[in-house]
């Protein structure tokens, strides 16, 4: 069994040296996708592997297409289905709209079909799908779409090699349409659209610490307005003060070589607005690196409401409690 393991984890990761020779070759990456999703596929004994491109679409607001795709003789392909083109991502299906969130966050998604409801479910279930793996491709800080397996013969439990085989897979990828000048025009020009739909606030900064993108739910938020937030320090702008030091110390040590507590992580923090008011926030942070240089993308989500609910049960309960005994008591 740890031979067919061993041998199972060094076949995945030629692939992937091989997938990455390929992309560092090509002078456009979409010449050679078709050939990379199909040796990811195989290495992974997957019936499926796509790529599915977010995107603006007129009338709609945010929506995502398969862009290109791999799949086992039989089934049919999911470039050029109707499904699978301008998937509504903004009042569509409730869970097809939870993974949307979910992948701006930068989270892998996996499951069975078995489990899903509704559209996704029908979806699924019309492509044959019983397994499903995908995560987000992070284009220069920004959502730019996702990378994802199917497996059609049989339901199976994705190892945590299968997973992190995936991610670098979607790293690569990645990596080649930040080089390519097609990928980047195509990406400034659905960028204003991903940004401005996202319900969280967006906040990317640069190794300096420096903000490069504030959306518009981060106005919203932190009261700052977009041009007054751009190259500022974060420290500086929605940092409380008492955590200013904290989080510079822990930046620049993991910038040094240090390990994060932090990143892909989801956390309840302090966040400050511009009226220097603080609020408790979620925040999940990302990390891109291109060309040499590092960004922090940063998923923030006012809880206030969410901290005074829970509260409120809480006093609820205690009270309820305290009348129990009481009535026991007497």
């Amino acid at each position: 069994m740890v031979g067919q393991q061993g041998a199972a984890a060094g076949r995945l990761l030629e692939t992937l040296a091989a997938v990455a020779a390929t992309l560092a070759k090509a002078g456009n990456w979409t010449d050679v996708a078709p050939s990379v999703l199909a040796q990811l596929a195989v290495a992974l004994h997957a019936s499926r592997a796509y790529l599915f491109r977010v995107h603006e679409v007129s009338g709609l607001g945010l929506g995502q297409t398969c862009v290109v795709d791999w799949a086992a003789p039989g089934l049919p392909p999911l470039t050029g289905d109707v499904r699978n083109t301008d998937e509504d991502l903004t009042a569509g299906d409730p869970v097809l709209m939870a993974w949307a969130k979910r992948r701006r966050r930068g989270e892998t998604i996996s499951g069975h079909t078995r489990d899903l409801s509704g559209y996704l479910r029908d979806d699924f279930e019309y492509q044959g799908i019983r397994s499903f793996l995908s995560t987000p491709l992070m284009v220069r800080g920004v959502w730019w779409g996702h990378l994802g397996f199917d497996d059609c013969a049989r339901e199976r439990e994705w190892t945590a090699e299968e997973v992190a085989f995936l991610e670098t897979s979607a790293r690569l990828v990645a990596a080649a349409a930040e080089r390519s000048d097609t990928s980047l025009v195509a990406s400034e020009t659905s960028r204003t659209a991903m940004l401005a739909s996202a319900l969280d606030a967006v906040v990317t900064i640069d190794e300096a610490g420096r903000i490069l993108e504030f959306n518009p739910a981060a106005e919203a938020t932190f009261g700052f307005r977009r041009d007054e937030a751009i190259g500022r320090l974060l420290t500086d702008t929605i940092v409380p003060p008492q955590h200013c030091r904290g989080h510079a110390e822990g930046f620049r040590k993991y910038l040094s070589g240090g390990r994060s507590r932090i990143l892909a992580q989801r956390l309840e923090i302090e966040g400050r607005r511009a009226d220097g008011s603080e609020f408790p926030v979620e925040l999940t942070i990302t990390e891109v690196r291109a060309e040499g240089r590092r960004f922090f993308t940063a998923y923030l989500r006012d809880i206030t409401e969410r901290r005074q609910s829970l509260a409120a049960l809480a006093e609820s309960e205690a009270r309820f409690r305290a009348l129990v005994h009481d009535q026991t008591e007497s």
